[in-house]
């Protein structure tokens, strides 16, 4: 018999997770080993992975996932400030190309006033 996993289990295993591949397959097994849905916490959790890794286009990549193939449809702002951390992290990075760092801040723009809409 399998164990009864509840939410709470399968957010604290996310929150455990540094890469993420390794988010995707907690996904994997909330889904078709425990059919359990993802909440828009656990698709934060993701954000905050990518956002730790610098990867801003992974970040923004989830938020349209989230709402797309989730089902979530108010993104919370713990995903959104996840998010906005990459772009910060990516654009205060002297080491960066300019290039990406533009790209950074102009992502980070264009989801603020989404945020903004979204939230009014």
């Amino acid at each position: 018999q399998k164990p009864c996993w509840g939410e709470h289990t399968f957010t604290t295993l996310l929150t455990c997770c540094r890469t993420p591949k390794e988010a995707r397959r907690v996904f994997k097994l909330m889904l078709e080993d425990h059919r359990h849905p993802i909440s828009a916490y656990g698709w934060s959790i993701l954000v905050d992975i990518h956002a730790k890794l610098g990867d801003f286009e992974g970040c923004h990549s989830v938020l349209h996932e989230m709402k797309a193939v989730g089902g979530i449809s108010h993104i919370p702002l713990a995903a959104y400030t996840s998010f906005f951390a990459a772009c910060y992290k990516v654009c205060n990075t002297g080491q960066i190309p300019h290039s990406v760092r533009a790209k950074a801040g102009n992502l980070a723009w264009e989801s603020w006033k989404e945020f903004n809409i979204e939230n009014m």
